[in-house]
């Protein structure tokens, strides 16, 4: 079974394709460009998050620290 498309129905074709072109060059590459960009700050703030996690879990250590020094010598003046 052969199915026939005449002029009108190539036409009606070539502008769904032409518009499914456009929607994808236009619309598709650019969300695609913006959604690395997002991915890629994502990985940035995550790697900056683990660093600060890293300081932060040694600050109440620190902290303690001080305040034996300080208790140890508070009469050292």
């Amino acid at each position: 079974m052969t199915v026939r498309y005449g002029k009108d129905g190539l036409i009606a074709l070539g502008i769904v394709l032409l518009l499914v072109t456009l929607v994808a060059l236009f619309v598709y590459r650019p969300q695609g460009r913006e959604l690395d960009s997002l991915k890629e700050q994502i990985k940035i703030a995550e790697a900056e998050l683990a660093v600060q996690s890293n300081k932060a879990v040694v600050v109440p250590e620190v902290a303690r620290r001080v305040d034996r020094m300080k208790a140890r010598y508070k009469d050292f003046d």
